[in-house]
């Protein structure tokens, strides 16, 4: 999995960057996406919408998952 931000080497870049490692790998060692999911912070309305770039990544692994695909 790869999360790009507009500036590689910025703050959100780094924390961009190694999210993306730690699903990986949380997914390599039999953690699903469902259970990601979960566990990241969402809103208490509109369906629990993800409140960060980590939860949306989330959830488009998932709605790929859902299409058939194992990713991008």
């Amino acid at each position: 999995m790869f999360i790009y931000a507009q500036k590689a080497d910025s703050a959100i870049g780094l924390i961009c960057h190694d999210a993306a490692v730690l699903i990986s790998i949380a997914l390599q060692c039999g953690a699903t996406i469902e259970e990601l999911r979960s566990s990241v912070a969402r809103t208490s309305i509109e369906g629990g919408r993800p409140q960060s770039i980590i939860g949306t990544a989330l959830d488009v692994l998932a709605a790929r998952e859902a299409e058939g695909g194992k990713g991008p």
